[in-house]
């Protein structure tokens, strides 16, 4: 009895241990996003950062749930949207850098949302101490940097000492509160911070099917090489088409 009774504690205490593995939110700051580029409008609205200083989340709160085709009447074209229910969440791995975040892959043949990963914090930041704003009352420092094809200007606090902020953005000694790309093109405007949280929120991705053999770089060649050959293959018969991203999306290429 005593070993039985041994082992069902072992147990219990491993599943707790477990579960106390997924660290959890110790705060949330809710930004407001907004983008003019056809290929990113559907995410605009309502989105979340959890944070912890080791792991944040970043959640889609307006992202479409259900895929659904839609008419783009200002460029005279339709296009497909796919949707999450999850909220195409983006899940940083602060000392890994690393990044997984579910996006729709073409040309794999899988219906759906896979799970991708991709580096986090390769931003070189240029900080401005001298430029300060106060955000949901904390001072913050403005910084500079190069994103994937874009130049943002953001402001941090760094009495909030986690290195992230909104989308795949982060590695600044504070955490961002508001970002603006210097096109005009991308913004997140603070809403609202909740810090200390007091509700229960696990940094961890939900379930999904995983692309385990190529990262986001990878990836964006596969699709790339897979548009070219569609174009080879129409050529060889004789006509001319166009094949690739219909829209300009934030991540103009994989480079920082």
């Amino acid at each position: 009895m005593k070993q039985i009774i041994l082992l069902g504690f072992w147990l219990l205490s491993a599943t707790i241990m477990a579960q106390n593995l997924v660290p959890q939110a110790i705060g949330k700051v809710t930004y407001t996003r907004t983008t003019t580029l056809p290929g990113d409008m559907q995410y605009n609205g309502k989105t979340t950062l959890f944070f912890h200083p080791e792991r944040s989340l970043f959640v889609h709160n307006n992202a479409p749930t259900n895929s659904k085709v839609v008419n783009y009447k200002e460029l005279g074209i339709t296009g497909s949207v796919f949707g999450d229910s999850t909220g195409f969440p983006i899940l940083k791995l602060h000392a890994e850098k690393k990044v997984w975040f579910k996006d729709y892959i073409p040309f794999t043949g899988r219906a759906g949302i896979d799970i991708i990963r991709d580096t986090f914090g390769t931003t070189v930041w240029t900080i401005d101490p001298t430029r300060t704003r106060t955000i949901g009352g904390f001072l913050c420092e403005k910084a500079t940097g190069h994103y994937r094809g874009r130049d943002y200007e953001v402001w941090y606090a760094p009495d909030i000492p986690i290195p992230s902020g909104p989308f795949k953005l982060g590695g600044l000694p504070g955490l961002i509160m508001e970002a603006r790309s210097t096109d005009g093109k991308v913004q997140f405007l603070f809403s609202g911070i909740e810090f200390p949280l007091n509700e229960t929120i696990k940094i961890e991705m939900p379930p999904g099917g995983y692309e385990d053999t190529r990262n986001y770089a990878e990836i964006w060649t596969f699709v790339r090489e897979r548009c070219k050959q569609m174009e080879r293959d129409a050529a060889a018969q004789g006509y001319v088409i166009t094949v690739g991203p219909p829209f300009e999306t934030i991540e103009l290429n994989t480079n920082n």
